[in-house]
């Protein structure tokens, strides 16, 4: 998952709670490091039950991983144990309108003795502001329990669409003789498939190969006339349990997959979907198959300077857009119209599939938008 608060709402509050050996601490040292086992074994304590997170999260933990932790240590600086942690990625985002630097944030933990001193939120500020020094526009994470992220000024955005996929459905689907289990030869073509999506992360061959390689996930591939010709992921971690969370190819080879997927797990089943038009959920709504407009995940900007540079190339020579007020100010030919962060990022995320800022924008300013807003997606194996 993108984030997850390791408090657990509805827990037992003990009544006298053992003395914290951290209730002494008056400062930390916030550091963004790309070798930390101290923050591994935090994160695999209090995240994992299986104890996998290194193995699911190869471009966290992987050698030569492109991501980073963000971790919360004493002050003194013999101290090695990390009080509370986070991972980060900076990811480009490809659209239909161009690609965007976004910066995810995921994996949010702190000890359970050093909790309740705001150690998260100066993880999470750190995070965002190294995010915003790669030139992030803005950073990207998902949570079980939003209100965290909330009171700290993150925003649902962005779309995706959630096909319902019921087990009792499944003969409904074709049968293909031609399904298996993918092979590490196979790799290199199921990176040529997902690279035909037109909403996608920009992934290298190699950052392919060693997701696909997470463990605990079934990954399953057609093959016609000896070469691959589409694939289907469910599960991964906790978070992505019947899920098929990534999948690419043609699309009636996908519906064969979905249906290898749902008789094998023997349960009802979710396909996530970009909002973009598909052959695969064409096929599903003509079987009439039930989905849901759900989110992205939360956002929270961190470069409005770079964002207004974008929106003003949206908009025309007509348009102007320029820092001011804590938002942006966005100057068209009617009037000048102050943006709130929360309203910049609607304008260019969207939220379930709407552009209600965008038209609201247009209407006060005189300005068209047509190309706002983007639509990223992010596929499961892209999580952190």
């Amino acid at each position: 998952s993108y984030a997850i608060n390791c408090s657990k709402p509805g827990a037992p509050v003990a009544k006298a709670p053992d003395p914290s050996p951290w209730s002494e601490i008056t400062a930390v040292r916030l550091d963004v490091r790309t070798d930390a086992p101290a923050a591994l074994e935090l994160l695999e304590r209090t995240l994992a039950a299986t104890g996998r997170i290194a193995s699911e999260y190869p471009l966290i933990f992987g050698a030569d991983a492109p991501g980073r932790v963000v971790t919360a240590r004493e002050e003194e600086q013999s101290s090695e144990r990390v009080l509370s942690t986070c991972a980060i990625l900076s990811r480009e985002l490809v659209t239909k309108q161009g690609i965007v630097r976004a910066g995810l944030i995921g994996s949010v933990a702190t000890d359970e003795s050093a909790r309740g001193r705001g150690l998260a939120s100066q993880v999470l500020e750190r995070a965002e502001s190294e995010l915003a020094s790669q030139g992030c526009l803005f950073a990207l994470l998902w949570a079980d329990d939003a209100r965290f992220y909330e009171k700290r000024g993150w925003v649902a955005v962005g779309t995706e669409i959630d096909w319902l996929l019921p087990l009792e459905r499944a003969a409904e689907l074709p049968r293909s003789q031609c399904t298996r289990t993918a092979r590490e030869e196979d790799f290199e073509a199921l990176h040529a498939l997902y690279e035909q999506h037109s909403e996608r992360v920009l992934r290298t061959l190699e950052e392919s190969r060693a997701l696909y390689r997470v463990p605990g996930m079934q990954l399953l591939v057609c093959e016609r006339d000896g070469r691959v010709s589409a694939y289907a992921a469910h599960g991964r971690g906790r978070d992505l349990q019947g899920v098929v969370h990534e999948w690419a190819g043609d699309a009636a080879d996908v519906l064969a997959l979905l249906r290898a997927h749902l008789e094998a797990q023997g349960n009802d089943l979710v396909l996530l979907a970009p909002l973009a038009p598909t052959d695969v959920g064409d096929r599903l709504a003509a079987l009439r198959l039930a989905s849901m407009h759900g989110i992205l995940g939360l956002a929270k900007l961190l470069r409005p300077d770079r964002v207004g540079t974008l929106i003003a190339r949206h908009a025309g020579e007509s348009g102007r857009v320029r820092e001011g007020l804590g938002g942006l100010l966005v100057e068209g030919p009617a009037q000048t119209v102050r943006l709130a962060p929360a309203q910049v990022l609607d304008l260019l995320l969207g939220t379930r599939g709407e552009r209600r800022s965008a038209d609201e924008l247009e209407a006060q300013t005189g300005l068209a938008l047509p190309r706002l807003p983007l639509h990223p997606f992010l596929f499961g194996l892209d999580s952190i």
